[in-house]
């Protein structure tokens, strides 16, 4: 289950539901960046791993309650929390895709609260 949620107080409500198979929740990349040298060679610079890279892609069923939730969400708010089974997170929703009756939520991640 996931839940996001608004830091202010919101009317609408939190919404929760269940995520499909098809939830990627998981990715993880270091920053890393690879130049060429002149020698023909190049240059890998790994400054390591942070939760802000990550991206969560949320999919679920999509049910008018929680279409229209994330539509007020992305209308009136600018920062949630993502609540997983692996914790929480603070971020931003670049956007929700519908196809069908599958939702595609995608919650840009800036910092793991818990």
């Amino acid at each position: 289950m996931i839940v996001l949620i608004t830091p202010e107080y919101n009317p609408s409500g939190n919404i929760a539901f269940l995520e499909l198979a098809e939830t990627d929740l998981t990715s993880l990349s270091r920053r890393i960046s690879k130049r060429k040298t002149i020698d023909g060679g190049v240059f890998l610079d790994d400054m390591g791993f942070s939760e802000g890279d990550r991206t969560l892609t949320i999919t679920t069923l999509a049910t008018v309650a929680t279409y229209s939730g994330v539509a007020n969400f992305i209308k009136n708010f600018n920062t949630y929390f993502c609540s997983t089974a692996e914790g929480v997170f603070k971020g931003t929703i670049s956007g929700v895709k519908l196809a069908g009756n599958i939702a595609t939520i995608t919650f840009l991640v800036k910092d793991k609260v818990i």
